[in-house]
């Protein structure tokens, strides 16, 4: 994977409209032993009610998306009840669509994978530009970890096609809390969670700057 020298200013400039640059900065190593900590005693509160928060080392560490945008450099400055672009379009039934998706995102002669009954699966990373598969490793590493990196399915794909419009604005901090969120909540649901746990570096920083 090689990118032309317009293609790192175009990253960079891509960074710079988001507010992403710390995001996209290497944070310190993890500590396994607070990151399981912190998913352990997680609290989402009852039914209804989302509180986003968990105990570690006997203080309450917050990870709704208010203090993860702190923790960010607030990158999106949104009004209460407002949308991003990417949410407003994912909302709605008929937001994205998935033939403009794969021409953003694939290269020339390649478009999206089909299931039975010709509804559009995924994309391959093969089939995918350079530069798509960079804002996807960006994605992947700190956004929507999985498990591998082949191919994303059209619900990430629409993310990826998000971060590649230089119009659209991404709520990364609202997808990092949900992200979480949705992690925990398969733990406590006793359900299957495949892959290590999310977002180690990410909660171990936010465990640092509790005092933990």
């Amino acid at each position: 994977m090689q990118l032309l020298p317009k293609e790192f200013d175009t990253i960079l400039v891509g960074l710079l409209q988001g507010n992403w640059i710390r995001l996209a900065e290497p944070l310190p190593k993890y500590d396994p032993e607070v990151v399981c900590e912190f998913y352990v005693n997680s609290w989402t509160g009852g039914q209804g009610a989302q509180e986003m928060r968990s105990k570690v080392r006997g203080k309450w560490v917050h990870f709704d998306r208010d203090s993860i945008s702190e923790f960010l450099g607030n990158p999106l400055q949104l009004q209460e009840g407002d949308k991003c672009t990417y949410q407003n379009l994912k909302a709605k039934t008929f937001g994205f669509n998935d033939q403009k998706v794969a021409r953003k995102i694939c290269i020339a002669n390649c478009s999206y994978q089909v299931g039975p009954t010709e509804n559009p699966l995924r994309i391959l990373r093969k089939d995918m530009k350079t530069i798509s598969q960079v804002w996807m490793i960006f994605m992947l590493s700190n956004m929507v970890p999985i498990g591998h990196v082949f191919y994303l399915n059209m619900p990430k794909c629409h993310l990826l096609y998000s971060l590649l419009k230089e119009n659209y604005t991404v709520d990364v901090e609202k997808i990092i809390c949900d992200e979480i969120y949705k992690f925990i909540t398969l733990k406590v649901n006793n359900q299957e969670s495949k892959g290590s746990l999310g977002f180690p570096v990410l909660i171990t920083t936010l465990c640092q700057a509790q005092g933990i």
